[in-house]
């Protein structure tokens, strides 16, 4: 048991809070790969139950307040936050007319972000 903790650590521990501070590029991949991740995770946790969703919301919150509390960076925080929660919101609008809305929401935010990012960090 004292083994599988410690791998649980060393996997968390992989991964610490990044910013992508200067490459737009690469911050861009980043958030895009947040909503990609979920999406797909949805899709196949809810084929185990319906309602799994609600545990990868929660999942999420807990990992980024750890990055958070790791990190200091508040902007991060949410930027990350609002992506993968979007991965989990296009899920459950995917079967109705206004999921095109959300879609279109959410290219626009990720190309208007990405564009301030590259500015801001010229």
């Amino acid at each position: 048991m004292r083994k599988i903790i410690q791998f649980i650590f060393s996997l968390i521990n992989s991964f610490p809070p990044q910013d992508f501070k200067g490459d737009w590029y690469a911050w861009m991949k980043n958030q895009f790969s947040h909503t990609c991740m979920n999406y797909v995770a949805c899709i196949y946790f809810t084929l185990l139950w319906k309602y799994a969703w609600v545990i990868l919301l929660v999942f999420w919150l807990l990992w980024e307040v750890r990055h958070l509390v790791l990190s200091k960076n508040y902007t991060d925080f949410i930027e990350d936050l609002y992506f993968l929660y979007s991965g989990v919101l296009l899920y459950i609008v995917k079967d109705y007319w206004f999921g095109y809305v959300i879609g279109i929401i959410y290219i626009t935010s990720l190309i208007v972000l990405t564009i301030k990012k590259r500015i801001a960090w010229q």
